[in-house]
């Protein structure tokens, strides 16, 4: 009877936790926003995910999100009704620290509020966004976010690019792709911990004579802790709600609130609620840890019309060994087989997560060029960037064969093909 008792105790527990973390989700995709840009010819540009921190529609992403773009739209969460785009437009961007703010008037939307402190070792967390892969399970009336869930690995402070500027970054293990870029990280409270801007990055590992493969480490991942945006929203004079406390889920506090905008954030409940979310998490700690994952839908059907395809079965054949420096005169090499290169091609870029091949360089865009392959033969395509991408010198102008003794120049980063075996 004891047994019995305790099972009908833990069960009910465990179903309070779930139903005030689903509340948490829910309240914060009210606030968090499909980010969609276009190069001002109707052509699309990039897809991201943003969230609101501040009164009049001040809304929060990353720099490389709406880097490039001439028009920014914002799709708020909508069910069963026409999905409406509201325009926006850059206020403040900062490319080192890979972070901006947008301004959407008409965007009627409650901020999220910020949490001032960084979070505890361990403790649990919430990525929301839109990532791009999962579009091609979206209706046009449709619009909802994915939810994952994971916990905080470390702390650290680090540039994200070479001779940046140093910002607290956030290590966690609540899964994020692409699209997934300039969404909240929040806790169990539903207060922002960081803006969710990289994946651990992958990398081509093998050789020559067998091949390679793209190695990716599973379960990092990282954002810029809330606080470097605070000091930003501070400057301008943004209306904002900033906390400085420890997060208990179910329990509310006035007191620490150091920047108050309208109070929307309200998590009504009894302290019993913390010690059944204890119990809960020892339960899951005790379990292998599962993804969390809501429905969500694609408003622009366009935007995800190629699905990336696994890398091909292909035989040995021709492989190509590039060696150079960047801008810095950092040393690279790049090893390069049909087994790298899937049919789409291969894209070069600074930015994970748009690019399969990522160089961290100032000069190199964020989407730079893309290899590709033409009857076993390797070919390279310049995708509109900033600083061009030359073969011995010269700007290239279409497709272009990479042949052995080039020198291809991405930007102020210089490779030559040293070697081609068969």
């Amino acid at each position: 009877m004891r047994m019995q008792l305790f099972k009908v105790f833990f069960i009910s527990f465990a179903l309070s936790s779930l139903a005030n973390a689903e509340s948490t989700i829910d309240r914060a995709d009210k606030s968090t926003v499909m980010i969609i840009t276009a190069d001002g010819k109707g052509d699309l540009v990039g897809l991201g995910t943003g969230f609101v921190v501040g009164d009049g529609g001040i809304v929060a992403t990353n720099y490389h999100v709406i880097d490039d773009a001439k028009e920014v739209y914002l799709f708020a969460k909508s069910t069963g009704k026409e999905v409406n785009n509201f325009p926006a437009r850059v206020i403040w961007s900062s490319e080192t620290l890979d972070l901006a703010l947008l301004s959407s008037p008409t965007l009627k939307a409650p901020p999220l509020p910020l949490a001032i402190a960084l979070p505890a070792k361990g403790s649990q967390v919430i990525s929301i966004g839109f990532p791009g892969d999962a579009n091609r399970f979206m209706k046009p009336d449709h619009l909802e976010s994915t939810a994952t869930q994971g916990i905080i690995g470390r702390n650290f402070k680090s540039p994200w690019f070479r001779k940046g500027d140093p910002i607290n970054i956030v290590q966690h293990s609540a899964p994020i792709n692409k699209g997934n870029s300039g969404g909240p990280l929040i806790d169990l409270c539903g207060r922002v911990l960081g803006v969710n801007t990289q994946t651990s990055l992958g990398r081509l590992v093998g050789n020559a004579r067998d091949g390679f493969f793209v190695s990716q480490t599973d379960g990092i991942y990282f954002a810029s802790h809330i606080s470097e945006l605070i000091s930003q929203l501070t400057s301008m004079g943004v209306k904002f709600t900033a906390v400085d406390s420890e997060c208990i889920p179910g329990a509310s506090s006035s007191a620490d609130v150091i920047k108050s905008g309208p109070q929307t954030w309200l998590f009504p409940g009894l302290i019993i609620g913390t010690l059944l979310l204890a119990i809960g998490a020892i339960v899951i700690a005790l379990k292998k840890p599962k993804l969390v994952t809501e429905s969500y839908t694609q408003f622009l059907k366009r935007s995800s019309k190629s699905i990336r395809s696994p890398l091909p079965n292909v035989t040995r054949g021709s492989s190509w060994i590039l060696n150079g420096c960047d801008s810095l005169g950092n040393k690279l090499r790049v090893e390069l087989s049909p087994r790298a290169i899937t049919p789409s091609g291969l894209i070069v870029g600074r930015d994970s997560n748009h690019s399969q091949l990522v160089i961290i360089d100032p000069t190199v865009s964020r989407q730079h060029a893309k290899f590709h392959l033409e009857s076993g033969k390797l070919f390279v395509t310049d995708l509109n960037s900033k600083n061009g991408t030359l073969i011995d010198g010269r700007p290239i102008s279409g497709s272009t064969q990479l042949k052995f003794g080039h020198h291809i120049s991405f930007g102020k980063v210089g490779l030559k093909v040293d070697e081609v075996s068969e």
